[in-house]
Parts: C-alpha cells; sequence; structure tokens
C-alpha cells in the first residue's frame, strides 16, 4: 500500500512545472515525504541521497529550476579536495622521478670517483698519452650522464615548487588556527550574498580578536600565538556545522552565521564572549583572564564584501 501510494506521490508530482521557489519547496516536501514512507530518519545525509535521487526522476525543466538554485549554495569545499588530490598524486608521482634521478646522479659519481682513483693509479704506473686519452673518453661519458639527469633534477624541482604553490592555492584551512582561511571565507561571504538576493533571509558575519589589554602582561609572541589556537578551538567546538570559523587576518576571526538576523548574531557574539571570559586560561602556571572584543555585522547584498568586513573591523576598535 505504502508503495503505491509513494509512486503516485511521484508520479503526480513528475507531471507539475518546476519554475519558482515555490516549485522547489513542493520538491523538497516531496522527497521528505519519501524518505518516511521508505522508513529512512531525515537526516542530512540521507536527505542529500535522496534529494539528489529523485532530481534524476524529474523533467530537464524541472532540474534546470531546482540545480540554479543549488549553484547558489554550492559548498566548493568539495571542489578543493578533489584539486588538492590531484595536486597531490602528480607532487608525489613528481617526487618519486626526482629521487630516481637523484640516486643515478649519486651512483654516477660513485662510479667516477672509483674511475679517478683507478686511473690515476694507472697513469702513476704507465704515463702515456693513450692512457690519458681512455680517461678522457670515459670522463666525458659520465659527465655526460651527470649532466643529463641533474638537469632532470633541475626540472623536476621546478615543477614540485609549483605544484606546492599551486597546493597553497587550493587549500581552504589556516594550518595554524586549525580554521578556515581568508580565501575560503571571501569566497563563502560571495556565494551567501547571491542567495541571499534570491531568497531573502538573514546572515551575518561575527568578527572576534583577544582584547590587547587582557594579555598585555604576556611577553612572548608565541604564548599569545597559543592563547588564540586555544579560542580558536573552544568558538569552533561551540559553534554550528553551518557556521563558517575563519581566520581573517591581523589576529581577527570571522564567523559566517547562515541564516541568522542581526539580533541573533549579537546573541552570539554574547554567547561566545561569556565562553571566553569564563574560562580558565594558564600559561606559566599563571591564570590569565581573557577578554574577547566582538562586532556584528550583516550581510547585506546592496554593499561589497570588502566593506561588510571593513564595517565589521571598526567596530573592532570602537
Amino acid at each position: 500500500m505504502a508503495t503505491i501510494e509513494k509512486d503516485k506521490a511521484v508520479t503526480s508530482y513528475d507531471q507539475k512545472q518546476v519554475v519558482s521557489l515555490k516549485g522547489v519547496n513542493n520538491f523538497s516536501q516531496l522527497v521528505l515525504k519519501r524518505m518516511l514512507l521508505d522508513n529512512i530518519p531525515p537526516t542530512p545525509q540521507n536527505y542529500q541521497v535522496y534529494f539528489e535521487k529523485l532530481l534524476l526522476g524529474q523533467n530537464i525543466q524541472q532540474q534546470k529550476a531546482i540545480q540554479e538554485i543549488l549553484d547558489l549554495e554550492k559548498d566548493s569545499k568539495s571542489d578543493h579536495i578533489v584539486e588538492i588530490e590531484k595536486n597531490a598524486k602528480e607532487s608525489f608521482s613528481l617526487m618519486k622521478s626526482l629521487a630516481n634521478s637523484i640516486s643515478i646522479v649519486y651512483q654516477k659519481t660513485r662510479q667516477m670517483q672509483a674511475l679517478v682513483k683507478s686511473k690515476k693509479e694507472e697513469i702513476a704506473k704507465n704515463p702515456n698519452k693513450y692512457t690519458l686519452v681512455s680517461f678522457e673518453e670515459e670522463l666525458n661519458v659520465l659527465s655526460q650522464i651527470l649532466n643529463t639527469h641533474i638537469n632532470n633534477i633541475t626540472q623536476k624541482y621546478k615543477l614540485i615548487s609549483k605544484a606546492s604553490k599551486d597546493f597553497e592555492d587550493y587549500t581552504i584551512y589556516d594550518k595554524r588556527f586549525e580554521v578556515y582561511n581568508k580565501k575560503y571565507l571571501l569566497s563563502v561571504i560571495d556565494s551567501e550574498l547571491e542567495s541571499i538576493k534570491v531568497f531573502g533571509h538573514h546572515s551575518a558575519i561575527l568578527a572576534l580578536k583577544i582584547d590587547e589589554e587582557s594579555i598585555s602582561n604576556i611577553k612572548w609572541q608565541k604564548d599569545k600565538t597559543l592563547l588564540m589556537k586555544t579560542v580558536a578551538k573552544m568558538i569552533l567546538k561551540t559553534s554550528r556545522r553551518s557556521d563558517i570559523v575563519s581566520y581573517y587576518e591581523n589576529d581577527v576571526f570571522i564567523i559566517v552565521l547562515k541564516h541568522t538576523n542581526f539580533d541573533q548574531a549579537l546573541q552570539t557574539a554574547q554567547r561566545v564572549e561569556n565562553m571566553i571570559a569564563d574560562a580558565n586560561f594558564i600559561l606559566d602556571s599563571q591564570e590569565v583572564e581573557v577578554r574577547l572584543l566582538t562586532a556584528v555585522e550583516k550581510i547585506d547584498p546592496n554593499i561589497t564584501k570588502e566593506q561588510i568586513i571593513v564595517s565589521a573591523l571598526d567596530k573592532l576598535v570602537t
């Protein structure tokens, strides 16, 4: 019975045209209904699987309309992972080839050393021009082999250096604080601006920075960096899955709070401030009372991402 009902639901929906947000909403409800009929828990991962599976059953016009909306909220992390994996495989291949060339150079250098030693002893016993000519010819052969592989090493090194730079270009995480980096932050804000233009929802950014006065007694930069790492981990641990916690620059962290209005973002800022203020930070057996400076700015599609960020940073120092 359930199978007949769900087949009717899908068939009836197949005849509709998805040309608006309302149509997408109807399709989303269909996905949820199908999952419940199949007794599948509607977790985010399961929902995505069913969404994509049922989307293939819709006509081309419906698929195109829904895909246009999906593209607005497309997560570029998977693209970064693919590019990084390709980059890593290419780098490993280059390093293997480089190691092989280095091995050959090492072997030929040892041969040249043995040849020089052998010919030196031979010339000492029989110093004639034929011995010298033979020595020169053998050296030339070895020298040509060495030059070939040294050139290979030089070229491979250049390619590995380029691959290393490309790797850095594709990374989306800040290795010091283990949060997203500035480049990824900017791409997320760009994506959110486009999404807000279409859907009209509210989102905001929250800028955070440790108040310098609260840590003025800390002398060493490495201790300040350690403190920032601890704060970053705490913020990351208590943030929502949809929040994009990132390091911007100049000791400033910025969180993108999707589907969060200005007042809700202020509440989040207050919660984070209180969490850090209530935490116990110990450096060199001394307790440090850390305070955060926070600033909230809504993501407004009428202004640029640069203006949004600058406005938030200005509030951090006022």
